[in-house]
């Protein structure tokens, strides 16, 4: 790492390592994540609205149906209970990637946690918000794009989807840091000498 050194409107010096969005992550991170939100919930309410009585037919096999999840992702173990441990577990990952967002290097990684941050609070806010007096975080997810050979989903599913496959990409892509060249090579000196 490389600091580099600026100078604001008042002259003070800042120094920055140059290679990652900084402290522009958190912020981006938090609006994008409340953003998907937002897009998510703006969607649900117009697909329970529009078509919760009759599914429409868009193309090919994509049909605008509403369902209740009570599981976890696919719809698996849907009506057993496990609203709370999922909640629970939701709560757990955002606050983990909220916390990461500090240290995350690289805007698509940036980006990636984001999404997933949004799409765990979008369908979080459905199991407290929709749960019709059943109790804590035992409301169900509202999903509602079927494409008929594919588990329904909703905005929030493709948005922790899609961060999850940036996060991935990032991961595989991201430059090693030098000292792991270093232990590489050692490793490999130790392999050839045995």
């Amino acid at each position: 790492m490389n600091p580099q050194s600026s100078v604001d409107e008042d002259g003070r010096a800042h120094e920055s390592s140059g290679d990652g969005p900084g402290g522009r992550a958190l912020l981006f991170g938090v609006a994008l994540g409340c953003l998907v939100v937002v897009i998510d919930q703006l969607t649900k309410a117009w697909a329970l609205r529009s078509f919760a009585s009759e599914p429409r037919h868009v193309a090919w096999t994509l049909h605008l149906v509403v369902a209740y999840n009570t599981g976890t992702a696919f719809s698996l173990f849907s009506g057993r209970g496990v609203g709370p441990v999922i909640a629970l577990v939701a709560v757990v990952v955002v606050v983990i990637v909220v916390w990461t967002l500090r240290f995350v290097r690289g805007w698509p990684a940036v980006v990636g946690s984001a999404l997933i941050i949004g799409g765990a609070l979008g369908n979080l806010a459905d199991r407290l918000f929709r749960s019709h007096g059943a109790g804590m975080f035992q409301g169900a997810v509202v999903d509602w794009i079927d494409f008929g050979w594919w588990p329904v989903f909703n905005i929030a599913d493709m948005a922790v989807t899609c961060g999850a496959i940036l996060l991935a990409v990032a991961a595989f892509f991201a430059p090693g840091e030098a000292g792991d060249a270093d232990d590489r090579g050692d490793a490999d000196d130790a392999a050839r000498s045995s």
